[in-house]
């Protein structure tokens, strides 16, 4: 269940060694599958990943239902009963249409985000695009960010695959040389600008699927109250929806008010569900992400104990 060419990926990888697909649920569109296909040009390999996943579902008789969505997944005697629903566009839910299945297991996508925290600690300008999967590193022509030297690549840039990220390397590395005046300004641009053509193409496959990806904000509504959003301290949508409408619009506030986002995760699994939560429910306030602070990821005291300190 979800959205993008991961979904289709998955499936023919697990029927083509065996596997059985109960369902393959696409919450877009046909014809926005059909223009991802159109954006893949110049990328053989993905679309040779695609017609081969496409002919193990054809082989396994697999047709996926579009528009549609699981709305509730309950485990009962080891198997989860899931529910199902056509949506509309706009993410709400169309009546009369729920279906029921029993399977073992679920699987979802729904995207991807940059770990921009790193460069958040280094003080680098992050901003935030539906188009870009969400926060992201700000970066000029050369990759460099707003810190002079400090140069970013990759998914931090924006979400948009592997290719992107090549690019966007061979960019910064070039840009450093010249920086470093190893290479002179002539081979810099030469060399540069089939680099930033190929980087324009993958972004524009990146932001087609990054829009197919968000969740529309009317979406949210048709979400139970009950549903967790923050794992780490059991914090639900509807604790979350009452503290926004008093008027808790940040993520900071939302925090303090909730312990969302003070888990182990430190609000990787949480914060950017709440940030499109907020965005659903108060689109007028100015979202700022959490703070970020040292150590950034989780790591066993005896890991520290056992540091040098030079």
């Amino acid at each position: 269940s979800g959205a993008g060419p991961l979904l289709y990926l998955l499936c023919g990888d697990v029927l083509s060694r065996g596997g059985r697909i109960s369902a393959l649920l696409d919450r877009s569109s046909f014809m926005s599958v059909v223009g991802t296909t159109r954006l893949m040009r110049g990328q053989m390999s993905k679309l040779g990943q695609g017609l081969s996943s496409l002919g193990s579902m054809l082989k396994g008789r697999i047709v996926p239902r579009y528009r549609t969505q699981i709305v509730k997944a309950v485990r009962q005697d080891g198997c989860i009963e899931a529910t199902t629903s056509k949506i509309s566009p706009d993410g709400t839910i169309i009546n009369g249409s729920s279906r029921h299945c029993r399977t073992p297991l679920i699987a979802v996508t729904n995207g991807f985000v940059g770990n921009v925290e790193l460069p958040q600690i280094a003080g680098c300008t992050i901003d935030y695009a539906i188009d870009k999967g969400g926060w992201f590193v700000t970066v000029d022509a050369s990759m460099e960010t707003s810190v002079h030297g400090m140069f970013a690549a990759g998914e931090i840039t924006g979400v948009a695959g592997g290719h992107k990220a090549m690019a966007e390397g061979q960019l910064a590395a070039l840009s450093i040389l010249h920086q470093c005046e190893r290479i002179n300004d002539r081979d810099f641009e030469t060399r540069r600008k089939p680099l930033q053509v190929n980087r324009a193409r993958f972004q524009r496959f990146g932001a087609y699927l990054n829009r197919q990806w968000a969740i529309p904000p009317k979406e949210w509504d048709t979400i139970a109250d009950d549903t967790i959003i923050c794992r780490c301290e059991d914090i639900t949508l509807g604790k979350i929806r009452r503290w926004i409408k008093e008027g808790f619009t940040s993520p900071a506030v939302l925090k303090k008010a909730t312990r969302c986002g003070m888990g182990n995760c430190q609000g990787r699994t949480c914060g950017p569900l709440i940030y499109d939560i907020i965005a659903a429910y108060a689109p007028e306030s100015r979202i700022k992400p959490f703070s970020v602070r040292i150590p950034v990821k989780p790591i066993p005291l005896g890991d520290l104990a056992q540091m040098q300190v030079v």
